[in-house]
C-alpha cells in the first residue's frame, strides 16, 4: 500500500476500483474548495466528475482523512485510501455476513482489518444491523458499539455519527447525543449540523442557543440554508427554550426560506397573513402564497426535495383544506 501513496506524491496518475467507483489520483487537479474555513485540496475524480479531498494541511499516507464534497460544499463522509483499496473485499463480507453464518466470524474480520481504521466501521456497521434482524447477539452490539467508540475517538466522522444515533434511539442520553453530533461536525460530516439542530429544537429545548448557533453556521456556509432559515423562524415564533417570541424577526427568517423554495416555509407564511401574526392580517396575499405552496407540493409529489431540503415527500396537494377554509372567509 505504501507503493501507492509513493507513486501518487510522485505525480503518477493511479486508479483504485472501490467496487462502486473507479478513482484516478491526479496530482495535476489544482482547485481548492472550503467548507465552514478549512481548505481541501483534490486528490481523486471518478467518471462523474466527483472528487475527493484532503484538507490541506495533512500530509497525505495511507490512512489519512480522505473526502467526498458534493456540490453544495457537504461532506458526506470520511474515509482513506486503504479502505478504498480494501472496499470490494469489504463488500463480499459484509455480504456474507449480511446472509447468516458468517457473521459468528466477526473477531476475525476484526482482526484482519485492524490496520485499517476506516475499514473497521464497515464490520462494526454490520454487527450493529445484525441485532434488529436477530442474526446478532447482544455481545455482538457491545462488540459494534465499542468499535464505533474507538473510531469516533480517532476522528472517523461516520462512526462519530452512528453513536449519536445510538444514544438517542437505545438510550436518550442527551448529552451524549449532542458530543458525537458535534464531534461528527468537527471531523467533517457536515449533514449532522441540521441532526443536531434538529434534536436540540424538539428533545433539549434548554438548550436551545447551542441550536441557533448550528443554525447560523448553516446558513452562513450555505448547508441546507432555506431549512436552517425556516427552523429559526420557527423558534422565534414560538419561543422554544426560553427564547422571546419575536413574531416579526420569526417571520422575516421564513420569509427567507421561502424566498430559497422551501415550501413549508411558504405555508407558513400564508398562515401569518392569515392569523396576522408578525406581518398585518391579508388574506388575498395568504391565499395567494398557499396557492403557490400547494402546486410546488404537487410538483415534488413522491419525490425528495432539493431545494426546500425536506427528508420525506409531501404528499399532493398538501394544502387543500386551508385553501378551501381562506376562500370561505373571503367569501369566494
Amino acid at each position: 500500500m505504501t507503493e501507492i501513496i509513493t507513486a501518487i506524491l510522485n505525480g503518477d496518475k493511479i486508479s483504485i476500483d472501490d467496487g462502486v467507483d473507479v478513482w484516478t489520483f491526479d496530482k495535476t487537479q489544482q482547485h481548492r474548495k472550503e467548507v465552514m474555513g478549512r481548505q481541501f485540496i483534490p486528490i481523486a475524480a471518478n467518471m462523474d466528475q466527483q472528487y475527493l479531498y484532503r484538507l490541506e494541511a495533512d500530509p497525505l499516507t495511507i490512512n489519512t482523512r480522505i473526502y467526498l464534497i458534493d456540490e453544495r460544499g457537504i461532506a458526506l463522509h470520511n474515509f482513506s485510501i486503504c479502505e478504498l483499496l480494501n472496499k470490494k473485499d469489504l463488500f463480499k463480507i459484509t455480504s456474507k455476513m449480511r446472509e447468516g453464518e458468517e457473521i459468528k466470524r466477526y473477531r476475525s474480520f476484526i482482526e484482519q482489518y485492524a490496520q485499517c481504521p476506516g475499514s473497521l466501521y464497515w464490520i462494526a456497521l454490520e454487527l450493529s444491523l445484525a441485532v434488529y434482524d436477530e442474526r446478532g447477539s447482544e455481545e455482538m452490539d457491545k462488540e459494534s458499539q465499542q468499535l464505533f467508540k474507538d473510531l469516533a475517538e480517532k476522528g472517523d466522522a461516520r462512526a462519530c455519527h452512528e453513536l449519536a444515533n445510538h444514544y438517542y434511539f437505545n438510550t436518550s442520553e442527551r448529552d451524549e447525543v449532542i458530543k458525537w453530533r458535534t464531534r461528527a461536525i468537527e471531523e467533517g460530516e457536515t449533514a449532522d449540523l441540521k441532526e443536531l439542530a434538529d434534536f436540540i429544537i424538539d428533545e433539549y429545548p434548554d438548550k436551545v442557543h447551542l441550536a441557533l448557533d448550528t443554525l447560523h453556521t448553516m446558513q452562513q456556509n450555505n448547508i441546507n440554508t432555506a431549512w436552517a432559515y425556516w427552523k429559526e423562524g420557527h423558534i422565534y415564533m414560538t419561543g422554544i427554550g426560553g427564547i422571546t417570541p419575536d413574531p416579526g424577526h420569526g417571520f422575516l427568517l421564513t420569509e427567507k426560506a421561502s424566498g430559497l423554495g422551501h415550501i413549508v416555509a411558504k405555508s407558513d407564511l400564508a398562515s401569518f397573513y392569515f392569523q396576522g401574526m408578525g406581518v398585518a392580517k391579508d388574506l388575498h396575499t395568504a391565499l395567494q402564497l398557499l396557492t403557490e405552496a400547494n402546486e410546488a407540493s404537487k410538483k415534488v409529489h413522491n419525490q425528495y426535495m432539493d431545494l426546500a431540503d425536506e427528508e420525506e415527500p409531501m404528499e399532493e396537494g398538501d394544502f387543500e383544506e386551508q385553501i378551501a377554509l381562506i376562500k370561505k372567509e373571503l367569501g369566494q
